[in-house]
């Protein structure tokens, strides 16, 4: 889209397309997206895919400059900083998801369950930041 800032692949499993993930993985993914999407106020689906592409303009440029709170969700944090931007389009414009048409989940990345369960702290820290902009 012409518009958008960013698009970012969205895992839904739909008929006519090849995702596949563990169970496991997708319930515990679809809580965090939750609590992703509630922290955020955007109705985010996937923020953890690892498929994300961004143009090369000045707010993009602004919310990499940065540090990020977290190494495993500075995905939200960076949504997050996109969507709390000035300017046009709205936020809601900004990010385009697009449901990938095929997906295999590989063995490489794991999550400790250490980190897992400092999310929510990590959530709540990049939602008061966000809004301490706006």
């Amino acid at each position: 889209h012409p518009e958008a800032w960013a698009a970012i692949g969205s895992r839904i499993r739909l008929l006519g397309r090849e995702i596949h993930r563990s169970p496991a993985r997708h319930y515990l993914g679809r809580v965090f997206a939750t609590a992703a999407s509630l922290a955020l106020g955007l109705p985010v689906y996937d923020t953890q895919c690892g498929l994300k592409l961004f143009r090369n303009i000045p707010p993009v440029r602004a919310a990499l400059e940065a540090p990020f709170a977290s190494r495993w969700i500075f995905d939200v944090e960076l949504i997050a900083r996109l969507a709390a931007a000035p300017g046009e389009p709205p936020a809601t414009r900004r990010i385009r998801e697009v449901p990938l048409e095929h997906w295999v989940a590989t063995d490489g990345s794991r999550l400790r369950a250490r980190d897992f369960l400092a999310a929510p702290m990590k959530l709540l820290a990049i939602h008061r930041r966000i809004r301490r902009r706006g």
